[in-house]
């Protein structure tokens, strides 16, 4: 099972690398490679150095699978290595979390910082109204 944990919608995910090994008896020839099943539009197949090798004993090939969702929730598929011997198909299952991305925080409104000189001048313009700790402003006046 390959699977690629949680992903955006909208974003490609990092590519998975399968490596397909044969393991013998005897030369183990690939004809296609496909992602099926409900979700299969989700998956694809990125690079694909399988089809069309015939592989000896001990070698391999791989091929690499993206997501890339468009819809939310739990993906899943199967990813399908074809061999001209029916009974040598692979059959590999891949799955994913789609989520939405997650909304700037206040888009397009820029974040106000103070600095020092900024701070010093508020600190100024307190004791200039003559706000302080032994003075407490009411309304539109000042009281003692």
């Amino acid at each position: 099972m390959v699977d690629f944990g949680g992903q955006t919608i909208g974003t490609a995910g990092q590519r998975q690398t399968i490596r397909i090994a044969n393991t013998g008896p005897g030369v183990l020839p690939i004809t296609k490679v496909s992602v099926h099943g409900i979700d299969a539009e989700a998956f694809s197949v990125a690079r694909d150095e399988c089809t069309g090798a015939s592989l000896a004993v001990g070698e391999t090939c791989e091929i690499e699978v993206v997501v890339n969702p468009s819809v939310e929730g739990r993906l899943s598929a199967t990813l399908r290595v074809v061999s001209n011997e029916d009974s040598k198909d692979i059959v590999l299952f891949v799955k994913a979390i789609a989520a939405q991305p997650v909304p700037a925080l206040n888009p397009g409104i820029p974040v106000p910082t103070l600095n020092l000189s900024m701070l010093t001048f508020l600190a100024g313009l307190l004791g200039w109204l003559g706000l302080s700790r032994h003075r407490r402003w009411m309304g539109l006046g000042r009281t003692e």
